[in-house]
């Protein structure tokens, strides 16, 4: 029975990690607002660390370049009308790492195009809740923007109130903690809080995030640009 259940054990795991490991080159998550696959000489409005090479078009990066950070998509970031630009900087980071860096590939479903439990450097994290400590959100719960905010718009075009009915405006140290917490919780399971300094990705440093890639499998594909276009 033991070597029953451990050979079916190894069997799903290399099912599990075929749809992760399969994409041996650069491929965009599927949005809105992103490519099949990377490309350069978009003139990007933000985010100009993935000027040369990205998986997003210009359009999202406009309402990134806001500052800050109003509307991006369907969700309105100053849900309570008490957003810092420093709590702004830190979420335009990660905006930008999803929307437009081409190293993501590496923690994507191949059949989806879906990311999933990116590790986000511990140093990142505590980072962000510092800085987010006494800016507000309306997320209930744990805060998971995902599932927990109204998003979209109004019959004249105007955003929707983030925050649904009986949910108070709280701010970040309420909600999640910590940055372990709001790194596991603000946006589901799309990032993970680690540790783990050598495999750890950096929203504000690509130069590493790229070196992470590599160093999972020799094999893959990475690119960065060499430095900020205008």
């Amino acid at each position: 029975m033991f070597c029953k259940i451990t050979v079916v054990t190894i069997l799903l795991g290399l099912f599990a990690n075929h749809g992760r490991s399969a994409l041996m080159s650069p491929t965009c998550p599927r949005g809105d607002y992103q490519k099949e696959s990377p490309s350069g000489q978009e003139h990007l409005a933000a985010c100009k660390q993935y000027t040369c090479n990205s998986c997003c078009f210009e359009n999202i990066t406009t309402q990134l370049a806001i500052m800050p950070i109003q509307q991006v998509g369907k969700l309105n970031y100053n849900q309570c009308d008490k957003l810092t630009d420093a709590c702004s900087t830190q979420h335009t980071y990660l905006q930008c790492l999803y929307q437009c860096s081409p190293n993501l590939y590496p923690w994507m479903i191949e059949s989806t195009r879906k990311l999933i439990a990116i590790p986000l450097c511990a140093s990142f994290c505590d980072q962000w809740f510092m800085t987010c400590s006494a800016d507000m959100t309306c997320a209930p719960g744990e805060g998971n923007w995902k599932t927990g905010l109204n998003k979209g718009f109004d019959a004249s075009g105007n955003p929707v109130n983030p925050c649904k009915p009986g949910v108070m405006c709280r701010n970040y140290t309420e909600t999640y903690g910590s940055g372990e917490g709001l790194c596991n919780n603000i946006w589901g399971t799309l990032f993970k809080y680690s540790t783990d300094t050598k495999n750890c990705i950096d929203p504000s440093n690509p130069t590493h995030n790229s070196e992470v890639v590599k160093s999972i499998n020799s094999s893959y594909t990475t690119s960065i640009c060499s430095k900020t276009e205008g």
